[in-house]
Protein backbone atom coordinates (compact mmCIF):
# COMPACT_ATOMS: atom_id res chain seq x y z
CA UNK A 1 0.00 0.00 0.00
CA UNK A 2 1.12 3.56 -0.51
CA UNK A 3 -0.16 5.47 2.50
CA UNK A 4 2.20 6.75 5.15
CA UNK A 5 2.28 4.86 8.44
CA UNK A 6 0.54 7.68 10.30
CA UNK A 7 -2.20 8.30 7.75
CA UNK A 8 -5.79 7.11 7.85
CA UNK A 9 -6.54 3.64 6.47
CA UNK A 10 -8.99 5.40 4.14
CA UNK A 11 -5.94 6.71 2.29
CA UNK A 12 -5.69 3.24 0.77
CA UNK A 13 -7.93 2.92 -2.29
CA UNK A 14 -8.15 -0.90 -2.04
CA UNK A 15 -9.22 -0.66 1.58
CA UNK A 16 -11.91 1.89 0.68
CA UNK A 17 -13.33 -0.45 -1.95
CA UNK A 18 -13.20 -3.42 0.42
CA UNK A 19 -14.85 -1.53 3.25
CA UNK A 20 -17.49 0.21 1.13
CA UNK A 21 -18.69 -2.96 -0.55
CA UNK A 22 -19.03 -4.80 2.72
CA UNK A 23 -21.03 -1.98 4.31
CA UNK A 24 -23.65 -2.28 1.57
CA UNK A 25 -23.71 -6.04 2.00
CA UNK A 26 -24.04 -5.78 5.78
CA UNK A 27 -27.02 -3.43 5.66
CA UNK A 28 -28.81 -5.83 3.35
CA UNK A 29 -27.85 -8.95 5.27
CA UNK A 30 -29.68 -7.65 8.33
CA UNK A 31 -32.89 -8.37 6.44
CA UNK A 32 -32.60 -12.15 6.50
CA UNK A 33 -33.04 -12.62 10.28
CA UNK A 34 -36.18 -10.48 10.07
CA UNK A 35 -37.43 -12.61 7.19
CA UNK A 36 -36.92 -15.68 9.37
CA UNK A 37 -38.88 -14.11 12.21
CA UNK A 38 -41.69 -13.09 9.86
CA UNK A 39 -41.94 -16.57 8.36
CA UNK A 40 -41.57 -18.65 11.53
CA UNK A 41 -42.11 -17.09 14.96
CA UNK A 42 -45.55 -15.56 14.58
CA UNK A 43 -46.92 -18.57 12.69
CA UNK A 44 -45.52 -21.35 14.88
CA UNK A 45 -46.84 -23.00 18.02
CA UNK A 46 -43.25 -23.89 18.93
CA UNK A 47 -41.29 -20.80 17.88
CA UNK A 48 -38.12 -21.69 19.79
CA UNK A 49 -37.93 -25.08 18.09
CA UNK A 50 -38.64 -23.60 14.66
CA UNK A 51 -36.05 -20.87 15.06
CA UNK A 52 -33.59 -23.40 16.45
CA UNK A 53 -33.94 -25.58 13.35
CA UNK A 54 -33.64 -22.76 10.83
CA UNK A 55 -30.82 -20.90 12.57
CA UNK A 56 -29.15 -24.18 13.44
CA UNK A 57 -28.96 -25.00 9.72
CA UNK A 58 -27.05 -21.79 9.10
CA UNK A 59 -24.54 -22.35 11.87
CA UNK A 60 -24.15 -26.04 11.01
CA UNK A 61 -22.98 -24.96 7.56
CA UNK A 62 -20.63 -22.43 9.10
CA UNK A 63 -19.12 -25.07 11.36
CA UNK A 64 -18.74 -27.49 8.44
CA UNK A 65 -17.17 -25.06 5.97
CA UNK A 66 -15.31 -22.52 8.10
CA UNK A 67 -12.00 -24.42 8.15
CA UNK A 68 -12.25 -25.00 4.40
CA UNK A 69 -12.72 -21.26 4.02
CA UNK A 70 -9.53 -20.60 5.93
CA UNK A 71 -7.52 -23.08 3.88
CA UNK A 72 -8.83 -21.63 0.62
CA UNK A 73 -8.06 -18.11 1.84
CA UNK A 74 -4.39 -19.10 2.04
CA UNK A 75 -4.42 -20.93 -1.31
CA UNK A 76 -6.38 -18.73 -3.74
CA UNK A 77 -6.91 -15.03 -4.42
CA UNK A 78 -8.77 -13.73 -1.37
CA UNK A 79 -10.79 -11.07 -3.17
CA UNK A 80 -11.93 -13.55 -5.80
CA UNK A 81 -13.00 -15.95 -3.07
CA UNK A 82 -14.96 -13.19 -1.34
CA UNK A 83 -16.75 -12.44 -4.62
CA UNK A 84 -17.68 -16.12 -4.92
CA UNK A 85 -19.25 -16.06 -1.45
CA UNK A 86 -21.53 -13.20 -2.48
CA UNK A 87 -22.62 -15.16 -5.56
CA UNK A 88 -23.39 -18.21 -3.40
CA UNK A 89 -25.50 -16.14 -1.01
CA UNK A 90 -27.47 -14.57 -3.86
CA UNK A 91 -28.29 -18.08 -5.11
CA UNK A 92 -29.45 -19.09 -1.62
CA UNK A 93 -32.08 -16.33 -1.63
CA UNK A 94 -33.68 -17.28 -4.96
CA UNK A 95 -36.09 -19.95 -3.58
CA UNK A 96 -37.51 -17.51 -1.02
CA UNK A 97 -37.93 -14.84 -3.72
CA UNK A 98 -40.03 -17.31 -5.71
CA UNK A 99 -42.06 -18.87 -2.88
CA UNK A 100 -42.46 -15.76 -0.72
CA UNK A 101 -44.65 -16.42 2.36
CA UNK A 102 -45.37 -19.95 1.14
CA UNK A 103 -41.77 -21.01 1.67
CA UNK A 104 -41.82 -24.39 3.49
CA UNK A 105 -39.72 -24.82 6.60
CA UNK A 106 -37.44 -27.31 4.83
CA UNK A 107 -36.69 -24.85 2.01
CA UNK A 108 -36.11 -22.06 4.52
CA UNK A 109 -33.66 -24.26 6.41
CA UNK A 110 -31.91 -25.21 3.16
CA UNK A 111 -31.53 -21.56 2.15
CA UNK A 112 -30.24 -20.78 5.62
CA UNK A 113 -27.70 -23.61 5.27
CA UNK A 114 -26.38 -22.28 1.94
CA UNK A 115 -26.18 -18.74 3.34
CA UNK A 116 -24.19 -20.15 6.25
CA UNK A 117 -21.82 -21.93 3.86
CA UNK A 118 -21.20 -18.69 2.00
CA UNK A 119 -20.61 -16.85 5.25
CA UNK A 120 -18.19 -19.55 6.39
CA UNK A 121 -16.03 -18.92 3.34
CA UNK A 122 -16.37 -15.16 3.71
CA UNK A 123 -15.55 -14.54 7.39
CA UNK A 124 -11.93 -15.77 7.65
CA UNK A 125 -11.16 -14.61 4.12
CA UNK A 126 -12.24 -11.03 4.81
CA UNK A 127 -10.07 -10.62 7.90
CA UNK A 128 -7.12 -12.11 6.02
CA UNK A 129 -7.81 -9.89 2.97
CA UNK A 130 -7.57 -6.72 5.07
CA UNK A 131 -3.84 -7.39 5.37
CA UNK A 132 -3.54 -7.23 1.56
CA UNK A 133 -5.33 -3.88 1.38
CA UNK A 134 -3.45 -1.92 4.05
CA UNK A 135 0.01 -1.49 5.60
CA UNK A 136 0.61 -3.59 8.70
CA UNK A 137 1.19 -0.41 10.70
CA UNK A 138 -2.41 0.55 9.99
CA UNK A 139 -3.99 -2.79 10.92
CA UNK A 140 -5.43 -1.74 14.29
CA UNK A 141 -7.01 1.39 12.81
CA UNK A 142 -8.24 -0.50 9.78
CA UNK A 143 -9.81 -3.17 11.99
CA UNK A 144 -11.41 -0.53 14.19
CA UNK A 145 -12.76 1.36 11.19
CA UNK A 146 -14.10 -1.86 9.72
CA UNK A 147 -15.80 -2.81 12.96
CA UNK A 148 -17.16 0.68 13.56
CA UNK A 149 -18.56 0.89 10.04
CA UNK A 150 -20.05 -2.56 10.41
CA UNK A 151 -21.54 -1.33 13.64
CA UNK A 152 -23.21 1.59 11.87
CA UNK A 153 -24.57 -0.79 9.24
CA UNK A 154 -25.89 -3.09 11.93
CA UNK A 155 -27.42 -0.17 13.81
CA UNK A 156 -29.33 0.93 10.74
CA UNK A 157 -29.97 -2.59 9.51
CA UNK A 158 -32.26 -4.25 12.09
CA UNK A 159 -34.70 -1.35 12.63
CA UNK A 160 -34.86 -0.70 8.89
CA UNK A 161 -35.20 -4.42 8.25
CA UNK A 162 -38.26 -4.59 10.46
CA UNK A 163 -39.80 -1.64 8.62
CA UNK A 164 -38.89 -3.09 5.22
CA UNK A 165 -40.33 -6.53 5.97
CA UNK A 166 -43.54 -4.96 7.24
CA UNK A 167 -43.64 -2.48 4.35
CA UNK A 168 -42.67 -4.46 1.26
CA UNK A 169 -43.15 -8.00 2.49
CA UNK A 170 -40.89 -11.03 2.53
CA UNK A 171 -40.22 -11.13 -1.20
CA UNK A 172 -39.32 -7.45 -1.40
CA UNK A 173 -36.98 -7.73 1.57
CA UNK A 174 -35.20 -10.74 0.09
CA UNK A 175 -34.77 -8.96 -3.26
CA UNK A 176 -33.14 -6.00 -1.48
CA UNK A 177 -30.88 -8.44 0.36
CA UNK A 178 -29.81 -10.03 -2.93
CA UNK A 179 -29.12 -6.62 -4.50
CA UNK A 180 -26.85 -5.72 -1.58
CA UNK A 181 -24.82 -8.89 -2.12
CA UNK A 182 -24.64 -8.04 -5.82
CA UNK A 183 -23.20 -4.59 -5.15
CA UNK A 184 -20.65 -6.10 -2.78
CA UNK A 185 -19.72 -8.65 -5.46
CA UNK A 186 -18.93 -5.86 -7.94
CA UNK A 187 -16.50 -4.17 -5.53
CA UNK A 188 -14.75 -7.48 -4.86
CA UNK A 189 -14.41 -8.29 -8.56
CA UNK A 190 -12.70 -4.91 -8.99
CA UNK A 191 -10.30 -5.71 -6.15
CA UNK A 192 -9.58 -9.16 -7.58
CA UNK A 193 -8.67 -7.56 -10.92
CA UNK A 194 -6.24 -5.21 -9.14
CA UNK A 195 -4.13 -8.26 -8.11
CA UNK A 196 -3.05 -6.85 -4.76
CA UNK A 197 -0.21 -8.30 -2.75
CA UNK A 198 1.74 -11.47 -3.48
CA UNK A 199 0.00 -14.14 -5.51
CA UNK A 200 -0.93 -17.32 -3.60
CA UNK A 201 1.74 -19.97 -3.66
CA UNK A 202 0.89 -23.14 -5.62
CA UNK A 203 -0.69 -25.68 -3.31
CA UNK A 204 1.64 -28.43 -2.13
CA UNK A 205 0.41 -31.30 0.00
CA UNK A 206 -3.05 -31.96 1.32
CA UNK A 207 -5.50 -29.52 2.82
CA UNK A 208 -5.28 -31.49 6.06
CA UNK A 209 -1.59 -30.59 6.24
CA UNK A 210 -2.58 -26.96 5.86
CA UNK A 211 -5.12 -27.34 8.66
CA UNK A 212 -2.45 -28.86 10.91
CA UNK A 213 -0.22 -25.88 10.17
CA UNK A 214 -3.00 -23.59 11.35
CA UNK A 215 -3.52 -25.68 14.48
CA UNK A 216 0.17 -25.42 15.34
CA UNK A 217 0.00 -21.65 14.95
CA UNK A 218 -3.00 -21.46 17.29
CA UNK A 219 -1.38 -23.80 19.81
CA UNK A 220 1.59 -21.45 19.97
CA UNK A 221 -0.65 -18.71 21.41
CA UNK A 222 -1.69 -19.87 24.88
CA UNK A 223 -4.06 -16.96 25.42
CA UNK A 224 -5.88 -17.79 22.19
CA UNK A 225 -6.21 -21.49 23.07
CA UNK A 226 -7.84 -20.58 26.39
CA UNK A 227 -10.25 -18.21 24.68
CA UNK A 228 -11.22 -20.77 22.05
CA UNK A 229 -12.08 -23.39 24.67
CA UNK A 230 -14.13 -20.87 26.60
CA UNK A 231 -15.88 -19.75 23.42
CA UNK A 232 -17.06 -23.29 22.69
CA UNK A 233 -18.70 -23.53 26.12
CA UNK A 234 -20.24 -20.07 25.98
CA UNK A 235 -21.61 -20.54 22.48
CA UNK A 236 -23.26 -23.82 23.45
CA UNK A 237 -24.82 -22.63 26.70
CA UNK A 238 -25.19 -18.84 26.34
CA UNK A 239 -24.94 -17.45 22.83
CA UNK A 240 -27.01 -20.11 21.07
CA UNK A 241 -29.96 -19.72 23.49
CA UNK A 242 -29.69 -15.93 23.12
CA UNK A 243 -29.86 -16.14 19.33
CA UNK A 244 -32.89 -18.45 19.39
CA UNK A 245 -34.85 -16.94 22.28
CA UNK A 246 -34.35 -13.21 21.70
CA UNK A 247 -36.76 -13.04 18.73
CA UNK A 248 -39.26 -15.20 20.61
CA UNK A 249 -39.19 -12.95 23.69
CA UNK A 250 -39.38 -9.85 21.48
CA UNK A 251 -42.41 -11.18 19.62
CA UNK A 252 -44.27 -12.49 22.66
CA UNK A 253 -43.38 -10.01 25.43
CA UNK A 254 -41.84 -6.83 23.98
CA UNK A 255 -44.25 -5.84 21.24
CA UNK A 256 -43.15 -7.67 18.12
CA UNK A 257 -40.59 -7.63 15.34
CA UNK A 258 -39.86 -3.91 15.69
CA UNK A 259 -38.67 -4.46 19.28
CA UNK A 260 -36.39 -7.23 18.05
CA UNK A 261 -34.93 -4.84 15.49
CA UNK A 262 -34.49 -2.12 18.11
CA UNK A 263 -32.56 -4.44 20.43
CA UNK A 264 -30.29 -5.70 17.66
CA UNK A 265 -29.78 -2.10 16.59
CA UNK A 266 -28.82 -1.07 20.13
CA UNK A 267 -26.36 -3.96 20.37
CA UNK A 268 -24.81 -2.90 17.07
CA UNK A 269 -24.77 0.78 18.11
CA UNK A 270 -22.69 -0.14 21.13
CA UNK A 271 -20.16 -1.64 18.75
CA UNK A 272 -19.25 1.84 17.49
CA UNK A 273 -17.68 3.17 20.74
CA UNK A 274 -16.33 -0.32 21.36
CA UNK A 275 -14.55 -0.19 18.01
CA UNK A 276 -13.17 3.29 18.67
CA UNK A 277 -11.78 2.13 22.00
CA UNK A 278 -10.33 -0.94 20.32
CA UNK A 279 -8.39 1.30 17.93
CA UNK A 280 -6.35 2.72 20.83
CA UNK A 281 -6.04 -0.19 23.26
CA UNK A 282 -2.64 -1.91 23.09
CA UNK A 283 -2.79 -4.50 25.89
CA UNK A 284 0.23 -6.56 26.84
CA UNK A 285 -2.17 -9.36 27.77
CA UNK A 286 -5.00 -9.22 25.22
CA UNK A 287 -6.80 -12.13 26.86
CA UNK A 288 -7.62 -10.05 29.95
CA UNK A 289 -9.18 -7.25 27.89
CA UNK A 290 -11.17 -9.76 25.89
CA UNK A 291 -12.54 -11.44 29.03
CA UNK A 292 -13.52 -8.11 30.57
CA UNK A 293 -15.31 -7.06 27.42
CA UNK A 294 -17.39 -10.24 27.41
CA UNK A 295 -18.91 -9.71 30.85
CA UNK A 296 -21.65 -7.22 29.81
CA UNK A 297 -23.11 -9.86 27.51
CA UNK A 298 -24.05 -11.87 30.59
CA UNK A 299 -25.93 -8.85 31.93
CA UNK A 300 -27.62 -8.52 28.56
CA UNK A 301 -29.07 -12.03 28.96
CA UNK A 302 -30.14 -11.49 32.57
CA UNK A 303 -31.84 -8.18 31.77
CA UNK A 304 -34.40 -9.93 29.57
CA UNK A 305 -35.70 -11.74 32.65
CA UNK A 306 -36.08 -8.80 35.03
CA UNK A 307 -37.24 -5.98 32.76
CA UNK A 308 -39.77 -5.61 29.97
CA UNK A 309 -39.03 -1.88 29.63
CA UNK A 310 -37.67 -1.54 26.12
CA UNK A 311 -35.55 1.53 26.92
CA UNK A 312 -33.82 -0.31 29.78
CA UNK A 313 -33.05 -3.27 27.56
CA UNK A 314 -31.79 -0.99 24.79
CA UNK A 315 -29.30 0.58 27.23
CA UNK A 316 -28.05 -2.81 28.45
CA UNK A 317 -27.76 -4.14 24.89
CA UNK A 318 -25.77 -1.03 23.93
CA UNK A 319 -23.19 -1.68 26.66
CA UNK A 320 -23.01 -5.37 25.78
CA UNK A 321 -22.39 -4.50 22.13
CA UNK A 322 -19.55 -2.16 23.09
CA UNK A 323 -17.82 -4.82 25.16
CA UNK A 324 -18.25 -7.50 22.53
CA UNK A 325 -16.80 -5.29 19.79
CA UNK A 326 -13.83 -4.27 21.93
CA UNK A 327 -12.93 -7.90 22.53
CA UNK A 328 -13.31 -8.71 18.84
CA UNK A 329 -10.96 -5.94 17.70
CA UNK A 330 -8.32 -6.68 20.32
CA UNK A 331 -8.36 -10.37 19.42
CA UNK A 332 -8.36 -9.79 15.65
CA UNK A 333 -5.45 -7.34 15.81
CA UNK A 334 -3.45 -9.61 18.12
CA UNK A 335 -3.89 -12.52 15.72
CA UNK A 336 -2.89 -10.42 12.71
CA UNK A 337 0.22 -9.18 14.51
CA UNK A 338 1.33 -12.49 16.02
CA UNK A 339 0.58 -14.93 13.18
CA UNK A 340 2.57 -15.12 9.91
CA UNK A 341 0.68 -13.64 6.97
CA UNK A 342 0.60 -16.92 5.06
CA UNK A 343 -1.21 -18.64 7.96
CA UNK A 344 -3.80 -15.97 8.71
CA UNK A 345 -6.65 -17.52 6.75
CA UNK A 346 -6.33 -20.84 8.55
CA UNK A 347 -5.93 -19.29 12.00
CA UNK A 348 -8.96 -17.06 11.54
CA UNK A 349 -10.91 -20.06 10.28
CA UNK A 350 -10.04 -22.09 13.37
CA UNK A 351 -10.93 -19.11 15.56
CA UNK A 352 -14.35 -18.85 13.96
CA UNK A 353 -14.75 -22.64 14.02
CA UNK A 354 -14.46 -22.57 17.81
CA UNK A 355 -17.26 -20.01 17.85
CA UNK A 356 -19.55 -21.82 15.43
CA UNK A 357 -19.04 -25.52 16.00
CA UNK A 358 -21.26 -25.68 19.08
CA UNK A 359 -23.88 -23.25 17.79
CA UNK A 360 -26.13 -25.75 15.93
CA UNK A 361 -26.21 -28.13 18.89
CA UNK A 362 -26.94 -25.26 21.28
CA UNK A 363 -29.73 -23.91 19.07
CA UNK A 364 -31.34 -27.31 18.59
CA UNK A 365 -31.09 -28.10 22.30
CA UNK A 366 -32.65 -24.74 23.12
CA UNK A 367 -35.57 -25.43 20.83
CA UNK A 368 -36.12 -28.91 22.23
CA UNK A 369 -35.62 -28.21 25.93
CA UNK A 370 -37.08 -24.77 26.56
CA UNK A 371 -40.72 -24.89 27.65
CA UNK A 372 -42.82 -22.05 26.16
CA UNK A 373 -43.12 -19.26 28.71
CA UNK A 374 -39.76 -19.96 30.38
CA UNK A 375 -37.59 -18.23 27.77
CA UNK A 376 -36.59 -15.22 29.97
CA UNK A 377 -35.64 -17.47 32.88
CA UNK A 378 -33.54 -19.67 30.61
CA UNK A 379 -31.60 -16.66 29.33
CA UNK A 380 -31.08 -15.36 32.87
CA UNK A 381 -29.49 -18.67 33.86
CA UNK A 382 -27.31 -18.55 30.75
CA UNK A 383 -26.18 -15.02 31.61
CA UNK A 384 -25.25 -16.01 35.16
CA UNK A 385 -23.24 -18.92 33.79
CA UNK A 386 -21.22 -16.52 31.63
CA UNK A 387 -20.58 -14.12 34.50
CA UNK A 388 -19.40 -16.93 36.78
CA UNK A 389 -17.29 -18.87 34.28
CA UNK A 390 -15.51 -16.06 32.42
CA UNK A 391 -13.23 -14.95 35.31
CA UNK A 392 -12.15 -18.57 35.75
CA UNK A 393 -10.40 -18.73 32.37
Amino acid sequence: MTEAPGSSPLGSSPFRWLLGGQVVSLVGSQLFPMVLVALTVSASDQPALTMGLVMGARFAAMALFIVLGGVLADRVDRFGLLALTDAVRIAALVPIMVLDTQTPLAVLAASSFVLGAGEALYVPTYDAAVVSSIDRGQLARANALTKATRGVAKVLGPPLAGIVVLGVGVRGAVIIDAVSFGLSLLTLVRLALMRLGPRPEPAHGSMWRDVLGGLRAVAGLRWLVALELMAMVHVLLVVAPWVVLLPVISERELGGIDSYGALLGAFAAGAIPGALLGAWVRPRRPGLVILGGLMPFGLCCIALAWSHELWVLIAVFFVAGAGTELTDIVKTTAIQEQVPKELLGRVFALDFFASYVMMPLGQLATGLLIVPGTEPLALALAGMLLLISTPLV
